[in-house]
């Protein structure tokens, strides 16, 4: 069944008396219990497409569908609604609030956006997954930046997304955070294929990992976005291009050899 479809999407922005297209007529589907990866050097509009998925932004043209639901069109209260009950997106870099515990931070953006169940329990079984059992009660001041990550995913999956956005979430990590982050969407993937069957003629197409689901069972999907291999460049539109280090490299080498093939370039 297919869970997320793209067309013709587009975003335009003006800098510098220059108008250009961030993203330009993009059009792909996701599968439920898919994952897609989508790489491309640091400006060509992957966060962007990313917002626009998600409803951060408004697109200038075209349609997103997400469970036949069409998402264009609808008021922030009602993208924030869609976001809150079947859409997680996992930021770049730290994104959790210094003055809540880690527990709190997991839980608490859920409730506020009406979610009815009482979470705690399945956010503790995140964090034990994660290693991090110990840190509920701390605050993100005194967790490293690989544990502020892990916590930031348990929020994504907390509450059994159908749709999982994850936004270079091995980006600024090293080789064993980014190991623990993988393992853990590739025991997602698992689940999935477990749990689904894949179409042949989607298990035929190039780009694609079916049966990943990012959000549990074979009933989500999962985009996750990373950067290009370590010496491609990274132009940023009218500004200097962004280096990667070593560490980064070979975070960037160990999601190739983990996905397997299923990148879906953009």
């Amino acid at each position: 069944m297919m869970l997320l479809v793209i067309k013709d999407l587009t975003k335009t922005y003006s800098r510098q008396q220059k108008t250009f297209e961030a993203v330009s007529h993009v059009g792909f589907s996701l599968q439920k219990g898919e994952m897609a990866v989508i790489t491309g050097p640091s400006g060509c509009g992957k966060s962007t497409l990313f917002h626009l998925i998600c409803g951060i932004t408004h697109p200038d043209q075209g349609s997103i569908q997400l469970e036949k639901q069409e998402l264009v069109g609808l008021s922030n209260k009602e993208l924030a609604k869609v976001r809150a009950q079947k859409i997680s997106y996992i930021l770049q870099g730290n994104s959790l609030l210094p003055n809540f515990t880690v527990l709190e931070n997991i839980c608490l953006p859920h409730q506020l956006g009406g979610w009815q169940e009482d979470l705690k329990e399945k956010a503790m079984e995140l964090l034990k997954e994660f290693g991090l059992e110990n840190m509920a009660q701390e605050y993100p001041d005194n967790l490293s930046g690989g544990e502020r990550r892990r916590v930031a995913i348990a929020r994504a999956f907390v509450h059994d997304p159908i749709l999982v956005v994850a936004d270079e979430p091995t980006s600024d990590l090293d080789v064993e955070n980014t190991e623990i982050i993988l393992d853990y969407f590739q025991r997602q993937q698992q689940k999935g294929e477990e749990g689904e069957d894949p179409d042949p003629e989607e298990q035929a197409q190039p780009g694609r990992c079916p049966g990943a689901p990012g959000a549990g069972h074979g009933e989500g999907g999962l985009l996750l976005c990373r950067p290009p291999p370590l010496g491609q460049p990274q132009a940023e539109p009218g500004g200097p291009g962004r280096q990667s280090s070593q560490q980064q490299g070979e975070a960037e080498e160990e999601i190739d050899q983990r996905v397997a093939g299923g990148q879906a370039q953009k």
